[in-house]
């Protein structure tokens, strides 16, 4: 049931879509992470990472941006200063896209980022290099997110890896977020009402590097764990004493990212290392239901928010790509290529400001070279009839 794509030989003029990179936006340092927030629908979040070799400390940034469309469009080439006194240059081309996205505000913190998720309320969560997961007051997008609350793991050495929360489809239940570190553990927390994080249990759950965390949006006490051992692993809260309710070694590397789809119940993907894909159905987790080779390794898959088929990932050397996933079968829709291949396809995210896949746009970001892409993907052969 493998599909290689590399086997296709594909060009993007020859898939179903085509991805245009609109605009690109430069950081101080590495960038690594990008997420829409769901509730401020034009707001999205870079969070970065730079190891500083000289003191062997880590420090990053929180930017935020905005869409802005039509006459308020204002991507021009421009250039910032931080705190930390580098430049950061702004760098607008093609206007195809009636959507724009603009800089609001830059935050730097003196720890790495490795994860940030944001609550369907208004808090955003860091997962930190320094062993710490940090709560933020996201409530004014456009404005400095507000710390509000920490948690340390017993040794800044660990770094935080990953984190995600419970209550994405119940938003009445008192969340819980679950953290993975690079100890190999996991950790669950509990959102207090002053909005602290309130430790209620940490377990060993890999060997080496736990790489990710991800919950179940349909059972908030089921979550799912993967780690540079190449295990893939599902937990029960409820009975924790009992171990992994499952242990995977399917995939033959690390297990980087786990994505549950939001709107179909028992639908989940992974991916790895190893270069490959793997569709689930959570109610037999004996084996895959499908898979696909993406000729680089995976480190995020994001399913859209609101069109169940399409999933993009994060595919490291071998670029951003966009799947249909129909019928259980992969179909490469489009690859949204790097100018220079040397660099890793490291976050992306979908926007959430938008409703139709006939014309839509995702935000992506690359490790080395600390760039932030904006894309605007339609139809190939909507192209062709605009050029007739």
């Amino acid at each position: 049931f493998l599909i290689d794509i590399s086997a296709q030989t594909m060009t993007s003029s020859h898939l179903p879509l085509h991805s245009s990179n609109l605009t690109t936006f430069t950081s101080n340092f590495t960038s690594d992470v990008v997420e829409w927030n769901p509730r401020q629908k034009d707001h999205c979040i870079l969070a970065t990472y730079q190891l500083q070799k000289e003191t062997g400390s880590r420090v990053g940034s929180l930017e935020g941006f905005k869409i802005v469309g039509g006459d308020e469009k204002d991507c021009h080439s421009s250039s910032e200063k931080s705190s930390l006194g580098e430049q950061r240059n702004i760098e607008s081309s093609d206007t195809e896209s009636k959507l724009s996205l603009s800089r609001t505000h830059t935050t730097d913190v003196d720890f790495g980022i490795f994860d940030v998720k944001f609550s369907f309320h208004q808090d955003l969560l860091v997962a930190a290099g320094s062993g710490k997961t940090v709560l933020y007051d996201v409530s004014s997008p456009s404005a400095t997110p507000k710390a509000l609350s920490e948690h340390f793991v017993e040794n800044e050495q660990i770094m935080c890896c990953s984190a995600d929360w419970n209550n994405r489809l119940d938003k009445s239940l008192q969340p819980h977020i679950f953290v993975s570190t690079s100890k190999g553990e996991l950790i669950d927390l509990q959102l207090t009402s002053d909005r602290g994080l309130e430790e209620v249990n940490t377990w060993q759950g890999h060997d080496y590097e736990a790489w990710i965390v991800a919950s179940n949006y349909f059972n908030p006490n089921v979550l799912y764990s993967g780690g540079d051992d190449m295990k893939l692993k599902g937990w029960d809260l409820r009975a924790l004493e009992m171990g992994s309710i499952f242990s995977l070694s399917t995939h033959e590397a690390g297990v980087c990212c786990i994505h549950k789809h939001p709107s179909q119940e028992h639908t989940l993907v992974t991916g790895s290392y190893d270069n490959y894909i793997y569709l689930w159905d959570t109610r037999s987790m004996r084996r895959p239901v499908n898979s696909v080779f993406t000729d680089g390794g995976v480190w995020r898959l994001k399913w859209h928010p609101t069109d169940p088929k399409y999933l993009l990932s994060a595919c490291m050397r071998a670029f951003f790509q966009v799947y249909s996933v129909d019928n259980d079968q992969f179909e490469l829709m489009s690859m949204a290529e790097l100018e220079d291949g040397e660099n890793l396809a490291y976050g992306c995210d979908w926007c959430y400001a938008e409703d139709s896949l006939t014309d839509f746009h995702f935000a992506s970001c690359s490790f080395y070279n600390r760039e932030m892409q904006w894309w605007h993907v339609k139809s190939n052969d909507t192209i062709s009839a605009e050029n007739e």
